[in-house]
């Protein structure tokens, strides 16, 4: 049982670049999801919650002025493509906890257990969404955030220039018969996807 406490929009300690920023073909793909990862600790011992909870808090609005394109927003542009506002409109922080125990859950194979760990909100820990960074991108996200919080150095600053990804404005006709250029179908008696996107979708890593 997970208990939600408190929610913040947690924005750029400093102003940041302001501006639309491309994304490539290769980002165009699995759009519509979030990666939801939760991450666990042991506890030292040496801090209180409240010390942690203002210590990731303030970290991440620092984290957030190199990562600034995370505290952006996605905007769907023409041709069914996104491409990312970097407004530093902030990322949503949530404060959650549980009396359950880690070994309670044993290898974190999808369960009713595990889902317990997940609140009524959108997701408990990192959810990014799938446009904005895979996998790998996460992961250096995570890493250097937890470097800000132990007031280290950063190791690996974000690359961000898409210019060498960026396709000529207006894009060329596709001249390649391929279904992955084309728009998946409609399911019978719909004139859109709408109410598809809509809904609530989970995301399993087996």
């Amino acid at each position: 049982m997970v208990t939600l406490k408190a929610s913040y929009m947690v924005k750029p300690d400093k102003e940041t670049p302001t501006g639309l920023i491309y994304l490539s073909e290769f980002d165009q793909f699995n759009t519509i999801t979030h990666a939801p990862t939760v991450y666990f600790y042991q506890p030292s011992g040496e801090l209180t919650l409240n010390a942690i909870i203002h210590t990731l808090e303030d970290s991440l609005g620092k984290a957030l002025i190199i990562f600034y394109p995370f505290a952006g927003r996605l905007q769907w542009i023409a041709r069914g493509r996104l491409q990312i506002n970097c407004n530093s409109m902030g990322a949503q922080f949530l404060e959650a906890e549980s009396e359950a125990k880690i070994d309670d859950f044993g290898d974190f194979c999808p369960s009713s257990k595990t889902r317990a760990l997940i609140p009524s909100v959108d997701y408990l820990g990192l959810g990014i969404s799938h446009a904005l960074a895979d996998g790998e991108c996460a992961a250096h996200f995570i890493s250097e955030w937890a470097r800000i919080a132990r007031c280290e150095k950063l190791e690996n600053l974000p690359f961000l220039d898409r210019t060498i990804l960026q396709l000529e404005d207006p894009l060329p006709k596709t001249s390649f018969d391929h279904s992955d250029f084309k728009p998946p179908p409609l399911l019978i008696g719909h004139s859109n996807n709408t109410d598809e996107r809509n809904k609530k979708t989970d995301v399993a890593m087996l």
